[in-house]
């Protein structure tokens, strides 16, 4: 979801990526293809909850 990585990017201070640039890594992004082992997250959730889902598809102990 660009508009949410971009408003947690601009949020964030010190921070080394130039918001402007992520115009560009959208543009780059491949999509992961079936064969490949990726793991996929929905973002817009808290910390917790993502690191929750990620534990989860990683058969990770909780």
């Amino acid at each position: 979801n660009y508009a949410l990585i971009e408003k947690q990017l601009r949020g964030r201070r010190g921070h080394f990526m130039n918001p402007a640039l992520l115009r560009s890594q959208f543009a780059d992004l491949e999509e992961p293809q079936p064969d490949e082992n990726a793991l996929t997250i929905v973002l817009g959730r808290t910390p917790q909850e993502l690191v929750k889902e990620i534990k989860t598809k990683l058969h990770l102990a909780m």
